[in-house]
């Protein structure tokens, strides 16, 4: 059992994709929603499971090595839409993080140093990428 002393919160989204998580960071208005919003439709389409887990605010928990995501409850299985607003959404409760996804207005074109590509979260090793919000198909293509 882990205590709520350990629970992380991000300002982020979080997809599940088949059973990987995607966290999905950056800042403000850098294409988060829009990121999460792009997967679940793209997944779906190619008849995989895909749902939200959490848009805005997750929160992270590492348990026996691996990170759990959760939305906040306050808006779980609700979206902002730039220009149309909050929307319901189908979601999941809770997933694995298997994926970061650092999203970002503009990525650098250059390969990423090794050292880019891991990240540390409360002491758990993860992949991570650099990517804009219209690479969906980027981080579908790494999921497999």
């Amino acid at each position: 059992m882990t205590s709520d002393t350990k629970r992380q919160p991000f300002h982020a989204s979080c997809v599940v994709i088949g059973e990987r998580g995607v966290l999905i960071r950056g800042v403000s208005g850098s294409g988060k929603s829009t990121l999460a919003r792009l997967l679940v439709a793209r997944a779906t389409q190619n008849g995989m499971f895909a749902r939200l887990i959490g848009d805005d605010r997750v929160y992270v928990t590492e348990s026996h090595g691996r990170l759990i995501a959760r939305g906040h409850p306050a808006i779980a299985g609700r979206m902002e839409v730039r220009g149309v607003g909050i929307v319901e959404t189908e979601f999941e409760q809770a997933c694995i993080i298997r994926l970061v996804v650092d999203c970002s207005k503009q990525v650098r074109l250059r390969s990423p140093d090794e050292e880019d590509r891991l990240v540390t979260i409360q002491g758990v090793w993860l992949p991570r990428i650099e990517t804009s919000a219209a690479e969906g198909n980027l981080v579908l293509s790494i999921l497999g």
